[in-house]
């Protein structure tokens, strides 16, 4: 158990880009910093898809500790139920079959999400889920609808620095979402929100240097869930689409 006077940040790297890989990764283990990296494992092996993770880069961050999670190309907003089950079933048994790795976080694609999507995710197994919605998690709050601050080439080092500074101890779980990266030397053609390698050293830096407590997504959850002893009950009926 980690301690009680500790902040609680997460860092997801979403959409399972080789820069996550590239340019990522190092800064990550320059300061023994473990996050969680959310991959489209249909893009996995396929060479049109090149500016994506294979599957030896997955490999490469599952030894090292990371966590692995898993999203999807597939717009679950024009799916059936069935399809969407079918579709959350496959996105892990593609990595269960080539690494023996069986994710337990998702990312919702294009933090699309209502009542039927949350429950398709519950019930293939999944422990942990992100939104697009904006905020911090706190203990009541439903590991499969978790809230983020998306990081992109607008944001400064002091509005993420007044978010880590602003956590109350126990009580909140702050996760940080990055899409695609650029560095000094590299330029990114894709539609996905950018950040600079820059900004993310300087979080990372910051967040050693303030003492917080950097946990991969689920595992934060089961910390968060230790720590306080309670366990979500938000109903299905509560739940509203989510675009």
């Amino acid at each position: 158990m980690i301690p009680n006077n500790r902040s609680l940040v997460s860092l997801a790297f979403c959409g399972g880009l080789k820069s996550h890989v590239d340019i990522v990764a190092p800064i990550l283990r320059e300061h023994s910093v473990k996050a969680t990296f959310y991959v489209i494992s249909t893009y996995l092996g396929d060479e049109k898809y090149s500016l994506f993770m294979d599957i030896n880069d997955v490999s490469r961050l599952s030894v090292t500790k990371h966590e692995i999670g898993v999203s999807s190309d597939a717009s679950f907003r024009h799916l059936s139920k069935g399809e969407v089950k079918e579709e959350l079933d496959r996105t892990r048994n593609v990595l269960k079959k080539s690494l023996g790795v069986y994710p337990t976080s998702f990312a919702y694609p294009g933090g699309e999400w209502d009542a039927e999507i949350v429950t398709a995710a519950r019930q293939v197994g999944f422990f942990t889920a992100l939104t697009w919605s904006r905020g911090h998690n706190k203990p009541e709050s439903d590991p499969l609808l978790l809230s983020c601050y998306r990081i992109d080439q607008a944001t400064k080092f002091a509005e993420v620095k007044e978010m880590i500074d602003a956590m109350e101890g126990d009580l909140y779980w702050l996760i940080l979402s990055f899409d695609d990266i650029i560095s000094a030397k590299s330029k990114t053609d894709n539609l996905m929100e950018t950040f600079d390698a820059k900004l993310l050293s300087e979080i990372v830096a910051y967040l050693k240097e303030s003492g917080t407590t950097v946990l991969p997504v689920s595992k934060a959850m089961s910390c968060l869930v230790e720590r306080t002893g309670y366990t979500s009950s938000l109903h299905e009926g509560q739940l509203r689409f989510v675009s």
